[in-house]
């Protein structure tokens, strides 16, 4: 069944509040993430929430909110991921990042809501002037990371979290980075990966997208 769907930032409590209750139903019932117990309201939050910019899909037919993704802006306050591994050798006065995290699709499996997604902080990103995401992966993901356009950042590192306040984070990951500018002015063909060809559409006109 088709679905009309729109992407936007999340600004309402309501709004706010269905980001959180899907992240919560993401990390219970898909890659268990988190302890259920320590998120009695099923809501996944965290301190950089109260900056983020929290996007959500919402199918317009049905009214249900069915993804969400947030990006953090980059202040003294440091990334989320900053907590666990440092990004003192990437950063460099010419790159404005933030980073991108808390993807969740729900139900799972549904593609276009991934595109709308990642199209609409990409044009997002663009807006500001971004010209890097960067995010922690999970190291068994690597080709689906580089199938959506990001790439390892060198020197390659694996870490592994450790379970903390709830989360169950005994899961080995790398650091990887999407260049803007790369993707959306590059040329394709110097890139040392393959990203699926949608992802050169992100900036595409699509009135799905709502940004205003």
């Amino acid at each position: 069944m088709s679905q009309e769907l729109q992407f936007r930032i999340a600004k309402t409590k309501e709004e706010l509040e269905a980001v959180f209750q899907l992240r919560y139903l993401g990390y219970t019932k898909t890659i268990d993430l988190i302890d259920p117990k320590a998120f009695p309201d099923h809501m996944e939050q965290d301190k950089f929430d109260d900056i983020a910019i929290n996007f959500i899909a919402q199918d317009l037919d049905s009214k249900k909110y069915v993804g969400c993704v947030r990006l953090v802006p980059d202040t003294p306050m440091g990334l989320p991921l900053e907590q666990e591994a440092s990004l003192a050798h990437f950063r460099s006065p010419d790159k404005k990042m933030m980073e991108h995290s808390r993807m969740v699709s729900w139900p799972p499996g549904q593609p276009e809501v991934n595109f709308g997604l990642f199209a609409a902080t990409a044009q997002y990103s663009v807006r500001q002037g971004l010209t890097h995401w960067v995010g922690l992966g999970m190291t068994h993901m690597k080709r689906y990371y580089e199938s959506r356009g990001f790439y390892q950042i060198e020197p390659y590192q694996e870490i592994t979290l450790q379970q903390k306040g709830g989360y169950l984070l005994n899961k080995r990951y790398f650091l990887t980075a999407l260049d803007l500018k790369k993707i959306f002015h590059g040329n394709p063909a110097e890139l040392p990966f393959a990203p699926d060809p949608r992802v050169f559409k992100y900036l595409d006109h699509d009135l799905r997208i709502v940004l205003g």
